[in-house]
């Protein structure tokens, strides 16, 4: 006899319990218990840093700040662009996309620029194929205050 658990969400440790039916003269019941581990599909992950930037800027001025993008994932990563969802300002856009390849790095640089004093909030978005990163994107937060 073969017992076969297909998987199914997130990886990781599972425990399943089969009911068997013997059936016959003396119909009986076994109660097996399946233990394993589903592993994670092949896939690209990123990881950005900083995840979080929080600035100081004078208006109408440029503040530069670097992020690292690596691949911890098992396939290549795909980027496409990088913008900002406020200000609709690109930052990196690839043309063929920019391919990192597992366990490697690439830095980018963002510009932050704002016209009106007062705090703000940018949301970053990494338009990428990782496996971590939602439809819309991979997101990093800019908060900050421009000051005159």
């Amino acid at each position: 006899m073969t017992i076969t658990y297909r998987t199914e969400g997130l990886p990781g440790p599972f425990t399943k319990i089969a009911t068997i039916t013997v059936c016959g003269d003396n119909e009986e019941e076994i109660e097996v218990t399946m233990t394993g581990v589903v592993r994670e599909a092949p896939s690209a992950k990123i990881q950005v840093n900083p995840r979080k930037i929080s600035v100081e800027v004078q208006t109408g001025m440029e503040k530069r700040q670097t992020i690292a993008i690596t691949n911890t994932g098992t396939m290549p990563l795909i980027i496409k662009k990088i913008y900002g969802r406020e200000s609709k300002r690109i930052y990196f856009e690839a043309k063929p996309d920019l391919v990192v390849e597992p366990g490697k790095s690439v830095s980018k640089e963002i510009t932050i620029i704002r016209e009106k004093s007062g705090p703000f909030t940018e949301l970053v978005i990494i338009e990428t194929n990782a496996r971590n990163a939602p439809r819309g994107g991979f997101v990093i937060m800019v908060t900050g205050k421009a000051r005159e």
